[in-house]
């Protein structure tokens, strides 16, 4: 398959109010003036959006793929009839989380929303830190914490290939909520890195997309200052 380490990023518009989309019009309008289009591989329509229930972000007795899909729609009809978008079909659908009603309905997704989304995406870590959990090291290095992933991922792989599309992994790294000092920031995560690329791309997922954030021990990169850039 043609996979590479993504050199572009999913620029994520804001989706809190499901029932209006002025805020992500706006966010639209804005991108250009920060960021070159060139460098966007293509649009979220939120971000893990499954888990929105969970938040607090959307009702979560009546949150589901159904709700989601219409919102989405919604989305992304008043988005493209801004005129704005760098060309059609720019979104990434999806972006799912783990939440199994979504993960279950994500080939559904998929076939009714190949007119709106040029690609679709899911996220995908092997740890966490999110809550009472107890990452390690030692887990990170197991095999399966590259081969057991992205063999069970590989379904929505083949869906999207008998649909004519593509998914990625749009965002992934080695300890889910921001890392893990000690473990993401070590030589044995640049090796489970490379792994983990590996087992994704013989899953044929086509690329992937490193999340980080300032001062999180999982950055892929990191400047130490000015003069190291």
């Amino acid at each position: 398959t043609d996979w590479a380490l993504v050199h572009c990023q999913e620029t994520g518009l804001n989706f809190l109010n499901g029932t209006d989309p002025t805020w992500a019009v706006n966010h639209l309008r804005n991108i250009p003036k920060y960021i070159k289009w060139s460098t966007v591989e293509a649009l979220e329509v939120g971000n893990e959006v499954d888990l929105f229930g969970m938040h607090g972000l959307r009702n979560a007795s009546t949150w589901n793929p159904q709700i989601f899909r219409q919102q989405y729609e919604n989305y992304v009809k008043e988005l493209t009839a801004t005129g704005l978008l760098p060309q059609n079909q720019f979104f990434q659908g999806a972006t799912y989380a783990g939440i199994p009603a979504f993960y279950n309905d994500l080939g559904n997704f998929m076939k009714l929303e190949l007119g709106n989304a040029k690609e679709f995406s899911i996220h995908s870590y092997p740890l966490t830190a999110c809550g009472d959990t107890h990452p390690t090291l030692e887990k990170l290095m197991q095999d399966g914490s590259c081969e057991s992933h992205a063999r069970n991922a590989s379904i929505y792989s083949r869906m999207a290939i008998a649909l004519g599309t593509s998914i990625s992994q749009g965002e992934t790294n080695s300890v889910s909520c921001s890392g893990r000092e000690g473990i993401s920031n070590t030589f044995g995560a640049t090796l489970w890195a490379l792994d983990w690329m590996i087992n994704w791309a013989n899953a044929n997922f086509t690329g992937t997309n490193w999340h980080s954030h300032q001062g999180a021990p999982y950055n892929f990169v990191v400047y130490h200052k000015g003069s190291d850039v």
